[in-house]
């Protein structure tokens, strides 16, 4: 009796396995309706995040680059000098690395696959690392060769806020539709254990 149970219990778990190898499959192809929905979606916050993000940068660059040049004070000058520099190269940064989403015409134009990978790598560990290398150099530049350290401070936290806020709202919208979502429980019973998935 023991013996059957076991070998239902190994059936169980094999069925189960290949429920979640069929689930990962299918949520590859692009042709679901919800891939559609998403993708359709996430064309429209490609736009709204890559042209509101280059304008924010393009404004901040056009108020810091004149106060570089011509303030009178001298720290104030400085401030802008680097002000200047993060945003510029935060609009460069943005307008080389635009969401793919951005230059689908229309949704049977769009590439699923590609729009998930992209946007996978869009909120990766090393999307992190260039905003955090240049707002610390930034703010190490005030604190230690122009003296400034309250400055320096000020201007690493808010370009390290910009940052993180920027790769916070980058479009997701297509990796959440594809990308399988697995729940495993198993719990125990009086003739074996029971495995509950869901998909």
């Amino acid at each position: 009796m023991s013996h059957s149970v076991v070998r239902v219990s190994r059936w169980t778990l094999a069925v189960m396995l290949v429920v979640l190898g069929l689930a990962r499959v299918a949520s590859a192809h692009p042709a679901t309706d919800a891939s559609a929905a998403a993708l359709a979606l996430d064309r429209r916050d490609a736009r709204i995040w890559y042209f509101g993000w280059s304008s924010a940068f393009a404004v901040a660059l056009g108020v810091r680059l004149p106060m570089a040049l011509l303030a009178d004070d001298p720290g104030v000058r400085a401030d802008s000098r680097v002000g200047a520099v993060t945003a510029g190269v935060g609009l460069l940064a943005t307008l080389l690395q635009p969401p793919v989403g951005l230059f689908a015409r229309t949704v049977e134009d769009a590439d699923v696959e590609a729009t998930a990978a992209d946007e996978r790598r869009g909120r990766a560990w090393f999307a992190h690392v260039p905003g955090i290398a240049l707002n610390l150099g930034a703010g190490a530049f005030l604190w230690l060769h122009e003296d400034r350290p309250v400055p320096g401070a000020i201007s690493a936290a808010i370009g390290l806020a910009v940052t993180e806020l920027q790769i916070f709202t980058r479009p997701r919208r297509v990796l959440d539709a594809t990308e399988p979502s697995v729940r495993i429980t198993v719990l125990p019973t009086g003739t074996g254990v029971t495995i509950v998935g869901v998909f």
